[in-house]
């Protein structure tokens, strides 16, 4: 499939909404340190209009990965999607920052999926959790406390710096 998207429809006639609705294959998917494996193609349903300002794309792209635990590294099913709202302008332009807004070439075309890419990336968690109640790994023998009890002791030295904390999470977090 062609990352341009031909809108000369919406340019001829400014009453028209030019619906997509197709997939696209996303072979690596890093967001920071993490890497995310697809599951498959993605998948979007969007409708294109003319705005007078350029080209306004609104609905939804989605995509299922498999995603790092990041509490007990254990791999596990999640669906990443987003709601799409991007205008493509007339003519090149920056943000506030200098970097290039999404905009119509010469053709009539535009850069969809890049766009769509963008989307998928700004909606992925930060820190994929496959359970919130999730006991993540012991930090010293690293079993993995979902599948296993360890027989480590977790007792706190009183001397660390941040041992007073603890009585934080003793009582629940509630002020006295």
């Amino acid at each position: 499939m062609s990352n341009q998207t031909n809108v000369r429809l919406l340019f001829d006639d400014h009453d028209a909404v030019l619906h997509l609705k197709d997939s696209f294959v996303i072979e690596e998917f890093v967001v920071e340190d993490l890497e995310f494996k697809p599951l498959g193609p993605a998948y979007y349903d969007l409708n294109l209009t003319y705005t007078g300002d350029g080209v306004l794309a609104l609905g939804v792209v989605t995509m299922d990965v498999s995603a790092p635990c990041v509490r007990c590294l254990e791999e596990f099913p999640l669906r990443i999607s987003s709601e799409v709202q991007t205008l493509f302008y007339l003519e090149p332009t920056l943000d506030d920052t200098g970097d290039p807004l999404p905009f119509v070439d010469d053709e009539s075309n535009i850069s969809l999926l890049d766009e769509l890419y963008e989307d998928l990336r700004v909606e992925t968690p930060f820190a994929p959790l496959h359970d919130r109640d999730c006991l993540g790994l012991c930090p010293k023998c690293g079993a993995n406390l979902n599948l296993e009890t360890c027989t480590c002791s977790h007792e706190v030295d009183p001397t660390h710096p941040l041992a007073g904390l603890i009585g934080l999470i003793d009582d629940g977090g509630q002020d006295t």
